[in-house]
């Protein structure tokens, strides 16, 4: 459990660094916090500031599948293009030079929605590597 709060908890800042270097401010971090996001991000737009709700999942090797909980499915399904998944990798080497994120809107990664039981759906969300 130590081991995956400390991974969160880097995959998570790592990511809201990134924005903060685009000039998106952080309205709310969600580290070991029961919440369907990691984030709460404005971002400046052309019609004025943006809101995202970011999920970052965090791999110690170089994974390119992340699965949502069924309450992030369900807040991503309900906002496409304001759900912003990133999915935080290399998360084992202590040098985060080396780590990757690769981020997507919901709307737009390629996805599987897969269903354990009738009440609940779970998205399986598939990132293609860098070139």
């Amino acid at each position: 459990l130590s081991t995956r709060l400390r991974m969160d908890e880097a995959g998570i800042n790592y990511v809201a660094r990134l924005y903060e270097e685009r000039g998106c401010t952080i309205a709310e971090k969600n580290v070991g916090v029961m919440k369907p996001y990691d984030l709460l991000v404005y971002c400046p737009g052309s019609g004025g500031l943006r809101r995202y709700f970011v999920e970052v999942k965090s791999h110690l090797r170089y994974v390119l599948v992340a699965e949502l909980s069924e309450a992030e499915t369900e807040l991503a399904e309900s906002n496409p293009y304001d759900y912003v998944v990133c999915n935080v990798m290399g998360l084992g080497n202590p040098d985060s030079s080396t780590w990757v994120a690769l981020c997507g809107l919901y709307a737009e990664l390629p996805k599987v929605l897969v269903t354990e039981t009738r009440e609940e759906r779970r998205a399986r969300l598939f990132f293609q590597p860098q070139r």
